[in-house]
């Protein structure tokens, strides 16, 4: 998929699903992201890493969000660690999945620095709960599948 000129939010998701989809591909080995549905939704899934990208003429925070056994299946591939492997303590997973965030987050910000404009990657922050709108936020999402593993892709922005 490339970044279609659309809405702001739209193009911004492009984006979040081209970055990691190749995350997915050539980091975890999980082959391409397939997207199952799109929509201007919050899903009700019980974590979220957050990273802003905020530049000259726009300021968005790229979310991932995913159950608990979707951020501990995230976290074990993103650690490489095998069946036999000690089981991650919370805080591992919390910690792999917010790094996972910054990959994806800085290969978005790279994807659109490219094309538009430069931008400033800000430090991940997990969450554990589904992520709330302010007054005049914006949100597009797509529900996705990497590999088995299920999780949704977030653009929340100020605008449309």
């Amino acid at each position: 998929m490339t970044i279609q000129e659309t809405t702001p939010a739209e193009m911004w998701l492009g984006a979040l699903i081209d970055a990691t989809s190749e995350t997915s591909t050539l980091f975890l080995e999980l082959g391409d992201l397939r997207v199952t549905r799109r929509s201007e939704c919050i899903p009700d899934l019980t974590h979220a890493g957050f990273v802003s990208l905020t530049g000259e003429r726009s300021s968005i925070q790229v979310v991932i969000s995913a159950s608990n056994d979707a951020c501990r299946e995230l976290a074990s591939k993103f650690l490489n660690m095998d069946e036999d492997d000690p089981q991650l303590t919370q805080t591992e997973i919390v910690d792999a999945f917010g790094e996972f965030a910054n990959i994806v987050a800085g290969a978005v910000k790279q994807q659109v620095s490219e094309q538009r404009q430069t931008m400033l990657l800000g430090l991940p922050l997990v969450v554990a709960g589904k992520p709330r709108l302010s007054n005049g936020q914006f949100v597009v999402s797509a529900d996705c599948m990497m590999g088995h593993i299920p999780l949704a892709l977030l653009i929340i922005t100020n605008t449309e």
